[in-house]
């Protein structure tokens, strides 16, 4: 009986390692709450898009996140790990941060061609109630990129000029 119990304790740690491991994958990796019928609406014509992303660059619509943050955490992107080694921001770095996302002058309207498992850093913006309202990936080491939610088109394609990579290099430093 004592066998039978432990087999069924092991099964279900098992099991249960199992699914936090699936769920924080599917946390960290999908671009599942991305607001695309704003951006398709940008996107049309394409051969104005860029022209369509700078006249928004002024418009409150577009800030990002677009609600007012309580905290800002910065997470290395390793599976699980990450959860526990997680940072938060004191209120000038948030502030900080927040301004860096919504400059245009820190991306550029080059294409970008990576995939969000290779991003270094995950960085999540959290309201008063702590629900995550905005997230941003960071590749910085192999692409200089960004990819958001809610997408914003001051971060225009999600390439970051050689100004936007120092300066958010210089951010990271200080944290």
């Amino acid at each position: 009986m004592k066998f039978i119990k432990s087999l069924l304790i092991v099964f279900a740690l098992c099991l249960g390692s199992v699914y936090i491991f699936y769920w924080d994958i599917g946390d960290r990796l999908l671009l599942d709450k991305l607001d695309k019928t704003e951006q398709l609406k940008l996107a049309k014509p394409r051969n104005t898009i860029k022209e369509n992303y700078k006249k928004e660059f002024n418009n409150p619509k577009f800030n990002f996140p677009n609600k007012e943050v309580s905290e800002v955490k910065i997470y290395k992107n390793t599976p699980v790990i990450s959860r526990f080694s997680a940072e938060t921001l004191n209120k000038k770095q948030q502030k900080e941060i927040i301004q860096f996302f919504n400059n245009p002058e820190n991306f550029s309207f080059e294409k970008t061609s990576w995939k969000i498992p290779d991003a270094e850093y995950i960085i999540r913006f959290f309201d008063k109630k702590e629900e995550e309202i905005g997230k941003v990936w960071l590749c910085l080491n192999n692409c200089g990129a960004v990819k958001s939610i809610p997408f914003s088109a001051k971060m225009k394609f999600g390439s970051l000029s050689e100004v936007g990579k120092e300066r958010i290099e210089m951010i990271l430093e200080e944290k």
